[in-house]
């Protein structure tokens, strides 16, 4: 990382998918092994659904795993048990090869459930909190400091808001909620 950035090259991580390593796979290495002896961490973005050689994983000197949606979205419909199995295996994949796995995707609570019981800790979906700007992003952050983080969560979903938030701040988590844009208003800038 140039040290003008002033970001300390552990906390980036980098995301990737099986095609842009597959293009110049010697390059990719080199490069890979230069990020990492640098510190900065490396994901494989939509594992399971690509190309996902197993070869691959034994070459390529990535951290993590992102389990595909695909996977993640059947978890809790009928054919659960199937897919439960695929992330299981995944999840055990990367254990085994000292990486980690994040599940793409989640958006209920049933799919947390089952993700935790297999083990893996890391997760990201609409379960947690929408897409959102910096500015958005600062304000949740700030709530889970402030609330909690489940609460965070949920007021950023629109959910029941607490009456612990501020009239302000419970009507920014519904506008952000709603996937509204922020107001133009300079008093917004400021929180």
């Amino acid at each position: 990382m140039p040290p003008a950035s002033g970001l300390a090259p552990h906390r980036l991580e980098l995301e990737l998918t099986e095609s842009v390593l597959l293009q110049d796979t010697t390059a990719a290495i080199g490069l890979l092994q230069h990020w990492r002896g640098q510190g900065v961490h490396t994901a494989l973005d939509d594992f399971g659904t690509g190309f996902s050689s197993l070869a691959y994983l034994r070459s390529f000197p990535i951290d993590k795993l992102k389990i595909d949606r695909a996977f993640i979205s059947e978890l809790d419909q009928a054919n659960a048990a199937s897919a439960a199995a695929i992330v299981r295996s995944i999840h055990d994949l990367a254990n085994a090869l000292g990486m980690t796995t994040t599940a793409e995707g989640v958006e209920s609570a049933r799919q947390r459930q089952v993700l935790e019981d297999i083990g893996c800790s890391q997760a990201q979906g609409y379960l947690f909190a929408r897409p959102m700007s910096l500015h958005e992003a600062g304000r949740f952050i700030r709530n889970a400091r402030a609330l909690g983080l489940e609460q965070a969560m949920s007021d950023a979903r629109g959910e029941l808001l607490t009456d612990r938030l501020p009239p302000d701040l419970r009507r920014e988590a519904k506008r952000i909620a709603a996937g509204s844009p922020a107001p133009q208003d300079s008093r917004w800038a400021q929180l």
